[in-house]
């Protein structure tokens, strides 16, 4: 993983794996993190009169800076208890809005991608991602901050020809 703090993200299904090579090739990603039970991200919800935690597959921050909490869903999921589902979407969605109302933490979306096969789910992924972030145009390079930059390996250094010719 390039875009995430963490080296390994738990895959456990070929719809997450078709997520990461997403979110890794998006330009308009600039990070994100799995959220599988060792991250332990929850959102609350109640669901047939019980209390329950939902926990989203990714935590995705766009280059506009808004943060999505994302849930891939292929034919599987949909098997599994699919009464839970809107239960855990409302949730998300309200939890979302609420986040955001505060103001501390920008802003926060849910986005539900959902297909009956992992190359379809790359195209739904790719045009939530796009629709979260109307406006942002792609860039044909990586932006690298200055600081951590090394001239010559990472990136081009800023220098005219003029200070190239006055050294030699």
């Amino acid at each position: 993983l390039t875009k995430s703090h963490l080296n390994r993200a738990p895959i456990l299904s070929e719809f997450e794996r078709a997520a990461i090579d997403v979110l890794e090739e998006s330009e308009l990603v600039s990070f994100y993190a799995p959220n599988g039970r060792f991250a332990g991200f929850t959102v609350p919800y109640r669901h047939e009169g019980e209390d329950r935690n939902y926990l989203p597959d990714f935590v995705v921050r766009l280059r506009n800076d808004l943060t999505l909490l994302v849930e891939i869903k292929g034919g599987g999921g949909k098997i599994h208890n699919p009464d839970a589902v809107p239960a855990k979407a409302a949730a998300s969605k309200k939890w979302c809005s609420a986040v955001t109302n505060v103001g501390t933490y920008g802003k926060w979306e849910y986005c539900f991608c959902d297909a009956d096969d992992a190359v379809a789910l790359k195209t739904v992924l790719r045009e939530q991602l796009a629709e979260h972030c109307l406006g942002v145009q792609a860039l044909p390079y990586r932006i690298v901050n200055r600081s951590s930059g090394q001239p010559g390996k990472d990136c081009v250094p800023v220098i005219s020809l003029r200070s190239i010719a006055a050294g030699t």
